[in-house]
């Protein structure tokens, strides 16, 4: 009989135990019930189906009643959450051209959901119908993409924006570059949408230099008797384009006696008349006297002749100078030498008749010397 009460005792005491366990985890449901977040409703389902089968082992008809009816409210507050989640049918990736352009993606839902940051080029604002999507016009030639994030409670979709680039362009303000024979530096316009270069140069005689939007094209002076031509190619990309260059011959020369580049005055001095060759082009600057020395005077006659007067010459010595005339770039000079009434050289000079070999600076000066004044 002893023994008997003892074991009822500890059936009772482990029956209270287990009956609290169930009652504990039964209020952890109603707890989690109360937050009415989709977590913790499911959560507190899986909390109200332990604590019935707590019961039923405890055989607490009571407390499996409870449970079945906290189990269908917790259902019935899913099915809402289910009903409100939001319907997305946007397609994972949505493609623009590169004139950019507009369109929505269809979001349905009563609940509140949200985007992620879009790019600069790409701009997204919420309509009644879903996310509308906005891209700019893409410049450059390169192909951009970004991704969009669509977030609502209990889940998320990704939805990628591409675009595609602009097609390459390239496009110069002149194909062809004439240059005189002493021309300057003339500049072209590059247009491109993207970075461009120089890929060849055939013409040794032209130099360049470029910025993002210019090419400078310099010839060096043709003092040749021949026109001369050449090609720049200019690639950007996949595309392509030639200047053409082209040069005139020099087309400006002043005839000395014998060709020769120095010119000897008898102490008395005189006057010599030099013809000009220059053929005037349109827009070519006409030739200029640009400097001589202060014992003798240049003057121009039109375009055709140069006309040197040499004063006389009163010292003992010798005297030089040179006479600079300029027509464009191009520099020409003309040594011009006096004799002294004591000058050593005069023997020299093809004097009455006379035509001896000249020495030293005179070499190729003395063979001509101008009638005096």
């Amino acid at each position: 009989m002893k023994v008997f009460c003892s074991l009822l005792s500890l059936f009772l005491f482990v029956a209270s135990a287990f009956s609290q366990d169930c009652n504990g985890t039964y209020e952890g449901g109603l707890a989690l019930l109360k937050k009415r977040t989709e977590a913790s409703v499911k959560e507190a389902v899986r909390k109200f189906e332990s604590a019935k089968r707590c019961y039923k082992v405890n055989r607490d008809q009571q407390g499996v009643l409870n449970c079945d009816e906290q189990i269908t409210a917790c259902k019935q507050i899913l099915n809402y959450f289910t009903q409100q989640t939001a319907k997305v049918t946007a397609e994972e990736s949505y493609e623009f051209p590169e004139a950019g352009g507009e369109q929505i993606i269809p979001v349905k839902t009563k609940r509140s959901w949200s985007f992620s940051d879009v790019h600069d080029w790409c701009t997204a604002t919420k309509e009644k119908d879903g996310l509308k999507i906005v891209v700019n016009p893409n410049r450059t030639t390169v192909r951009r993409s970004q991704t969009i994030t669509l977030k609502w409670s209990g889940g998320k979709q990704l939805v990628k924006i591409v675009q595609e680039g602009a097609e390459e362009k390239l496009t110069l303000s002149e194909s062809d570059l004439f240059f005189l024979a002493d021309d300057t530096e003339k500049v072209i316009e590059i247009t491109s949408n993207c970075d461009w270069a120089v890929e060849s140069n055939d013409a040794p005689w032209c130099s360049w230099r470029k910025d993002s939007l210019h090419l400078y094209v310099e010839p060096s002076i043709n003092e040749g008797s021949a026109r001369r031509t050449g090609t720049i190619r200019i690639g950007a990309g996949s595309r392509h384009a030639e200047i053409r260059l082209m040069q005139e011959m020099d087309n400006f020369r002043i005839f000395t006696p014998d060709e020769n580049d120095t010119l000897v005055f008898i102490p008395k001095g005189g006057t010599v008349d030099l013809p000009v060759e220059y053929t005037v082009s349109q827009n070519e600057t006409p030739w200029e006297i640009y400097s001589y020395p202060n014992w003798c005077t240049a003057t121009r006659e039109g375009n055709a002749s140069l006309t040197l007067k040499c004063l006389s010459n009163k010292m003992k010595e010798d005297r030089d100078g040179t006479i600079f005339v300029k027509k464009g770039r191009k520099l020409i000079s003309i040594t011009v030498i006096q004799l002294g009434k004591g000058s050593k050289y005069m023997t020299f000079q093809p004097l009455f008749g006379k035509k001896k070999k000249a020495k030293s600076l005179y070499q190729r000066a003395v063979l001509f010397t101008p009638e005096e004044d």
